[in-house]
């Protein structure tokens, strides 16, 4: 898989207070990601499509710099990125 960011711009890298691995191998990368009510993340992406699993719905706002981009909440207990 082609990934078209710089490396600085992996989770694990750009956010790394709230993003760790808990398993990583040739076909799978699991990370525990946690993120404090009220915190905003650091800007980063994901080098592979991912499925989110929440524990507690919460609202969750996506922004592109300083503004929101498309402001998304999502208060389902799982949700996709990528293709």
């Amino acid at each position: 898989m082609t990934w078209a960011w710089p490396q600085t711009m992996d989770a694990l890298v750009a956010a790394p207070g709230s993003h760790r691995v808990l398993l990583e191998n040739d076909w799978v990368r699991v990370l525990e990601v946690v993120i404090e009510p009220g915190a905003r993340e650091p800007e980063h992406t994901h080098q592979a499509p991912s499925v989110m699993i929440v524990d507690e719905p919460a609202p969750i706002r996506y922004y592109a710099g300083a503004e929101p981009n498309h402001p998304t909440f999502r208060s389902a207990r799982t949700c996709q990125s990528g293709k």
